[in-house]
């Protein structure tokens, strides 16, 4: 059920938006300064607030919210599991990855709930 309902919140709910993975970063010693690279992947992604009752044992930080995602692109091709650190880019703001979680259905990965932070 609850798979379900999550994947009804993508496909239905969600936006298109911009899973963005740090790769490293280049120096240019002409200027000094260090140049992050990235790789971009679109995605569907539902952004939510949290309730203060969804989280037990521990508060909830200001800006903290959750985002489901699907497990492949725009276009159908297999996404990595966000890390901590990646970051999302839609809705208007950009979330930093804190937590992530794997929902399957069966053996199968179906979608990545992430806990996020502004």
């Amino acid at each position: 059920m609850v798979v379900g309902n999550l994947n009804f919140l993508i496909k239905r709910r969600g936006r298109t938006a911009t899973l963005r993975r740090t790769t490293g970063s280049t120096y240019d010693p002409s200027t000094g300064s260090n140049t992050e690279t990235t790789l971009d992947y679109t995605i569907k992604a539902y952004f939510a607030e949290y309730n203060l009752g969804e989280e037990s044992n521990s508060e909830v930080a200001t800006g903290t919210r959750w985002v489901a995602m699907s497990t492949v692109d725009s276009v159908g091709d297999p996404i990595p599991k966000p890390d901590t650190e990646d970051r999302i880019v839609g809705a208007e703001d950009t979330v930093v990855v804190v937590e992530t979680q794997t929902i399957y259905n069966g053996e199968t990965a179906v979608c990545y709930l992430c806990t996020v932070g502004e």
